[in-house]
């Protein structure tokens, strides 16, 4: 399958879904930084810098499946939480474009924050899939418990033509038990050069500072400004 990840950011999602076998043809941004690090992450993938509500759905390349991590600042708990008053809420245009574009895919991967679940923005986007026929499993998961050496809590939305079944069982737990699962990975057991395990760049930074304080040495690392 193929997938065009709309709002992608610096492609976290795209390596997710190219690590499951999906190709990824198309990615757009409108933020200048989060698209050259996609870039330079991803060569292979056409990514342009475009703004969502601007962008027309015939600009869309044929795919399998659309993914889409609308920008969360406006339903943090950190931030003013202005939901659909913050302009930088793309649920609109995210609806629009389900409702308008022709050659939907069969599937549409959605993340926020857990808060997003429960606005009229999530609502008016369950409404726009309901109406071109997709049916969808949507709840909360924590990436911890999928291996990711940070426990993260994200809604997840999988919405698919012909229906769709939810995420596999977790494969890690806080702590190893009889069903199988393992430790969750600690932060502090990541190493320099032991794979492709996703680092945020605070998490780097930690690393670094903590590299420094200690006056030891990081490879050829340089710390993050």
């Amino acid at each position: 399958m193929r997938a065009i990840h709309l709002c992608c950011g610096a492609g976290g999602t795209t390596w997710g879904f190219e690590q499951a076998g999906i190709e990824s043809v198309f990615a757009f941004d409108l933020d200048e930084t989060s698209v050259a690090a996609h870039r330079a992450n991803f060569l292979h993938v056409l990514v342009v810098r475009a703004d969502f509500r601007a962008l027309p759905a015939a600009d869309l390349p044929p795919a399998e499946v659309w993914t889409c991590g609308l920008p969360c600042e406006p339903f943090s708990r950190s931030g003013l939480r202005l939901g659909a008053d913050d302009p930088r809420d793309l649920s609109v245009p995210l609806a629009r474009l389900i409702g308008k574009t022709t050659n939907l895919p069969r599937y549409i991967f959605l993340e926020n924050l857990p808060p997003y679940a429960q606005t009229t923005s999530a609502a008016l986007v369950r409404t726009a899939l309901e109406a071109r026929g997709y049916r969808w499993h949507e709840a909360v998961y924590n990436h911890a418990d999928y291996g990711v050496p940070q426990r993260r809590r994200r809604w997840h939305l999988i919405a698919g033509r012909e229906g769709v079944s939810p995420l596999p069982q977790p494969t890690h737990a806080e702590r190893a038990n009889l069903f199988g699962r393992q430790a969750w990975i600690r932060f502090g057991a990541i190493r320099d050069g032991t794979g492709a395990t996703p680092l945020s760049a605070r998490a780097l930074r930690g690393t670094f500072r903590r590299v420094i304080n200690n006056a030891a040495k990081y490879g050829n690392a340089t710390p993050l400004r």
